[in-house]
């Protein structure tokens, strides 16, 4: 019946990456050529008001298939974040259960693949397997995936000492306090467990001569001396480092009464 077909192809011409199909009394449509080679087009075929919504649907697939591939050839993702991704598009449940389907088959997605590859990676900046896990967990990997993952403790340990060895150095002008404190964050931070960071910090301490605190405060105050600080300045930084109040004004005499 008349009434069912949407009308005549009247044009078919190339625009840009993609076929554009007129028809004589319906809207044009833009396909990919994935879609437009599934189907028998030619200037005046008549296309029914089915098929037409059949061509429409299936490049609305393509569109999200094609955008899907296109960020899969930069980044690796997870099938958690391209399905949050596709939603974004607005695109259907059921079309993206479709897209995701496609993208595994044709192996752009595989969740296994990914995480291996993401703890290599990590396990390369030495990042502790906690921090792994929430990470990974964050981005939609399955809890049976994460259980096949295996963290050898000789491992662990090695990025750990990694870890402390890079921010030893670093964190030397604070009293041993505050620079344990501020190590056992940064290092629970990275994905080490409490236990296992306090151990290696007090080996860490353990191998270090005896410092005198006092000596570090006055080693301290001298530096911002030379940066011509005020007193006042002087004191919060000190106080930042972990120095205790007490011990600043002892050493310190001259700033007492700035600090009252």
């Amino acid at each position: 019946m008349p009434s069912e077909n949407v009308g005549k192809i009247t044009e078919i011409k190339r625009v840009k990456k993609k076929w554009e199909i007129c028809f004589s009394n319906y809207a044009p449509i833009s396909l990919h050529d994935e879609v437009y080679v599934e189907y028998y087009f030619y200037i005046g075929k008549e296309i029914s008001k089915k098929e037409y919504e059949e061509i429409l649907t299936r490049e609305k697939l393509e569109n999200g298939l094609s955008y899907a591939k296109n960020i899969l050839s930069k980044k690796s993702y997870t099938e958690y974040e391209i399905e949050t991704k596709l939603t974004q598009k607005n695109i259907q449940k059921d079309e993206i259960s479709k897209i995701i389907k496609i993208l595994k088959e044709e192996h752009f997605l595989n969740d296994a693949d990914y995480m291996r590859e993401y703890v290599e990676l990590c396990t390369e900046k030495n990042i502790g397997k906690y921090r792994i896990i929430e990470e990974l967990k964050q981005k939609g990997i399955p809890s049976f995936l994460l259980a096949t993952i295996d963290f050898p403790k000789e491992k662990e340990d090695e990025k750990l000492i990694a870890q402390l060895n890079n921010l030893w150095r670093k964190k030397a002008s604070l009293s041993k306090r505050k620079r344990r404190d501020v190590l056992l964050e940064s290092l629970q931070r990275n994905g080490f467990s409490y236990s296992d960071a306090m151990e290696k910090i007090k080996e860490f301490e353990k191998k270090e001569p005896e410092v005198d605190e006092r000596a570090k405060l006055r080693k301290e105050y001298d530096k911002m001396k030379l940066y011509s600080y005020d007193n006042q300045k002087i004191y919060r930084r000190l106080r930042a480092r972990g120095f205790s109040h007490e011990d600043i004004l002892a050493e310190i005499k001259e700033i007492k009464d700035e600090v009252y």
